[in-house]
């Protein structure tokens, strides 16, 4: 299957290992996201738990979504080159955006004053909303529902039980080498082994077998 950059897989030296959401990453499957931008305000304290490598890149203009035209995205005017932000978590005092009502002539209400801050509370943003549909199912991203899972128990302030879970976690895909010539050379290395060294192998064995054997005859014919 070819490459296909819209959808971005996340790799392990990518997360939070310090937040219980990640901590012990399983995997996740991203499709068609958008990179976050963090906006300092009070109270509020913003941390990244995932982020794409340092080679992804920005796509700002009209472009195609075709799988088959996504091998010419690798052409592309990279001048965005960097690292970008997809996942983050907020924690703090929130505004609410109804702090200030109008009271119309002759309503009633039954509250005197609207709570314009909320108390310690959590936040998590995607920078995606298909990872959490049914769109996993065309990656085997099992992964992103035990992802879904952790965010909702960390919203839940429910810290040591998602500690507990995530212990037995462990990250089982076969993407582990990202550098591109590492990855070639890994690649060439597997099949050398298995198509050129474990069949001469098997050969030098049967070989070695066979002349044993033989030897053995002619001692025998010898003795006899």
């Amino acid at each position: 299957m070819d490459k296909y950059p819209h959808w971005v897989t996340i790799a392990e030296q990518f997360v939070s290992h310090d937040n219980p959401i990640t901590a012990r990453f399983g995997g996740l499957d991203l499709y068609w996201s958008s990179p976050l931008e963090f906006i300092e305000k009070s109270n509020i304290t913003a941390e990244a738990i995932i982020k794409t490598t340092p080679d992804a890149w920005l796509m700002e203009d009209e472009f195609e979504t075709l799988p088959n035209n996504s091998a010419a995205l690798f052409f592309m005017d990279k001048e965005s080159r960097e690292q970008y932000n997809l996942a983050a978590v907020l924690t703090g005092s929130f505004d609410t955006f109804f702090s200030v009502i109008p009271e119309r002539d002759g309503e009633l209400r039954e509250w005197q004053e609207i709570k314009k801050s909320s108390p310690e509370n959590r936040i998590l943003v995607v920078g995606d909303l298909d990872f959490a549909s049914d769109f996993y199912q065309y990656t085997d991203a099992v992964y992103n529902m035990g992802f879904l899972s952790n965010c909702a128990e960390w919203l839940a302030n429910d810290d040591d039980l998602l500690g507990i879970k995530t212990r037995v976690t462990r990250d089982i895909r076969l993407n582990k080498i990202q550098d591109p010539q590492e990855k070639s050379r890994a690649i060439l290395m597997t099949q050398t082994i298995n198509v050129v060294l474990i069949p001469v192998l098997v050969v030098a064995f049967g070989v070695f077998r066979f002349f044993k054997r033989r030897k053995k005859s002619l001692i025998r014919g010898l003795e006899g």
